[in-house]
């Protein structure tokens, strides 16, 4: 995640890693720097409640560089998980690291953040998308569609 200067998350899929574990650091949102202190890791999270209220953001991903959309999602969430330590824990998450979260957690679902986004603004992001597909088929992969 600090490879891109935007980096703020990731989760364990996105490493080819079949793992319910992320990591992030919501304080890079802000532009800060590689601050240790403000890495939280995630292991078997379980959002066990959320806000009724929703909150419209552009999101982008490292798996889908150099773009974004808006995302329309829960403005709290309260989450179950592990540490590092095998020791349980609950957080409430508000703001920029609910959103952090929420997006990292879809990653172990395998849903990314172009699965929350209108149909119009998908039209805006094709151009991207095919341009991500061009590229990996180029590079040898073969095309994700069904």
């Amino acid at each position: 995640m600090y490879a891109k200067d935007n980096g703020c998350g990731l989760a364990a899929p996105q490493c080819g890693v079949n793992l319910r574990v992320m990591v992030y650091n919501y304080q890079r949102i802000e532009g800060e720097g590689r601050n240790p202190e403000g890495e939280v890791v995630f292991v078997n999270p379980r959002i066990t409640a959320c806000s009724d209220t929703k909150c419209e953001m552009v999101e982008g991903c490292l798996s889908f560089p150099n773009f974004g959309a808006p995302v329309v999602r829960p403005e709290w969430v309260e989450v179950e998980a592990v540490d590092l330590d095998g020791k349980p824990y609950t957080k409430r998450l508000e703001g920029d690291e609910a959103r952090v979260f929420q997006h990292e957690y879809d990653h172990l679902d395998g849903i990314v953040y172009i699965d929350h986004v209108t149909d119009d603004d998908k039209k805006e992001i094709a151009t991207n998308l095919k341009k991500l597909v061009n590229e990996y088929t180029a590079g040898g992969g073969k095309d994700p569609k069904p």
